[in-house]
């Protein structure tokens, strides 16, 4: 869930992500939440770890529903145009991102949405 899809630059995005462990993770992982530009490189992007470290993927039961909320700052030296948001997890020991269930990129990485991000108006 996503608080809009078209912001100015400097502006916060409210995020809600909807998590489900398939199965027991037997370790840490890291969220990646990437701004892609039309080309598909990340021009900015947020790492951080689920509830704020506080409830950690190994402790994730197989299907408990969780509910993540978090905040991504666009800077406010943002080139305004348009992006894609892409999600995943990685571990942060080894950099290898977890498998996607039906992963269409290829690279276990889940496209969120289209994101206009335009000029600060005055």
């Amino acid at each position: 869930n996503i608080s809009s899809t078209e912001i100015e630059v400097g502006s916060t995005i409210d995020l809600a992500f909807f998590w489900q462990a398939i199965n027991v993770i037997d370790q840490d992982y890291t969220v990646f939440l990437h701004v892609r530009n039309q080309a598909g490189n990340t021009v900015t992007q947020l790492d951080y770890r689920t509830f704020e470290n506080s409830y950690p993927t190994q402790y994730w039961q197989p299907g408990q529903l969780l509910v993540d909320a978090h905040h991504f700052q666009i800077p406010p030296d943002f080139v305004p145009g348009e992006y894609q948001l892409v999600v995943g997890f990685y571990n942060p020991n080894t950099m290898e991102r977890l498998p996607l269930v039906d992963d269409t990129s290829g690279e276990n990485a889940l496209p969120l949405t289209r994101l206009i991000v335009r000029p600060i108006q005055p």
